[in-house]
């Protein structure tokens, strides 16, 4: 898949039009979907999957 978008980081870096704020909103957007998820999980009595989706969120915001 050339210049494409799809799942994965390195798809950005390797584009040609790279840019970071790309790559900042790509790992941003994820972890607002995570912060969702984790929050529907908590709500649901879910704790061990809200802690691990948490998790999952907060490495996505240090990448970003």
């Amino acid at each position: 898949m050339e210049n494409s978008f799809y799942c994965c980081s390195f798809e950005i870096m390797k584009s040609d039009d790279f840019n970071a704020s790309k790559l900042i909103l790509y790992w941003l957007d994820g972890s607002d979907d995570d912060y969702d998820t984790m929050i529907a999980m908590y709500k649901s009595k879910r704790y061990n999957w809200s802690l691990f989706i948490g998790h999952l969120m907060v490495e996505k915001l240090l990448k970003a």
